[in-house]
């Protein structure tokens, strides 16, 4: 009995710890999601939107030269390394979905480059919520016999919704529960 209180308690603390690292990549991925992104000290800055755009919305891209007037310029636009449109002063995406997610920038030949912006898209409030990813540990409290359903560590992160839960079941004789 000693063994799998020891076992359930080292189990405790290494999901505690992933749960710290998760929590600590969530904080990171919605703190750069809320930086403004024309905010740059490069001279061709691409304007794009500073909070994630939402499923089915349209979004617009612009390349923006400080140094002219109007600031907008003719320019290539890509999206992950990859050219998506040539030389046009703005980019339209009419019903933006899940794949046009990725880092975006514009070039033009003669300025040069955009710092790379981050577009994120978040699901519809009208799509249903996902099923999320589920991760089950079972701790073996005897030797050749798997633990009871009841001593299962269960941890379930739903990632369309950024809802972090750890859900921990113990039998009341661990003392964990």
């Amino acid at each position: 009995m000693y063994f799998c209180k020891k076992m359930l308690k080292y189990l405790l603390l290494l999901l505690l710890l992933l749960l710290y690292f998760l929590l600590h990549i969530v904080a990171i991925y919605y703190l750069q999601s809320t930086h403004i992104s024309s905010v740059s000290v490069e001279d061709v800055i691409l304007e794009s939107p500073v909070h994630s755009v939402t499923e089915g919305d349209s979004l617009t891209l612009r390349c923006l030269y400080e140094h002219s007037t109007p600031p907008i310029l003719s320019a290539d636009f890509y999206k992950d390394g990859s050219l998506i449109q040539s030389q046009t002063t703005e980019m339209i995406i009419s019903t933006v979905s899940k794949s046009h997610e990725g880092f975006y920038y514009c070039k033009h030949p003669k300025r040069g480059e955009s710092p790379k912006s981050w577009i994120s898209v978040r699901a519809s409030s009208r799509s249903s919520r996902s099923d999320g990813l589920t991760v089950a540990v079972a701790t073996p409290c005897h030797p050749g016999r798997s633990a009871p359903a009841n001593k299962m560590i269960q941890m379930t992160h739903y990632l369309a919704h950024a809802v972090l839960s750890i859900v921990l079941t113990a039998l009341q004789t661990t003392g964990l529960s």
